[in-house]
């Protein structure tokens, strides 16, 4: 989740805990994690 946040997809969110990420983004961040 930590390079989630460092690939800068929305510097917002990044300020926000990864709990929330995970769970407000989780397909955003599947996504993301598929494509890194």
């Amino acid at each position: 989740m930590v390079h989630y946040a460092n690939m800068g997809h929305s510097s917002i969110r990044q300020n926000l805990p990864v709990v929330n990420v995970g769970t407000l983004d989780r397909p955003i961040y599947h996504a993301a994690e598929v494509m890194a």
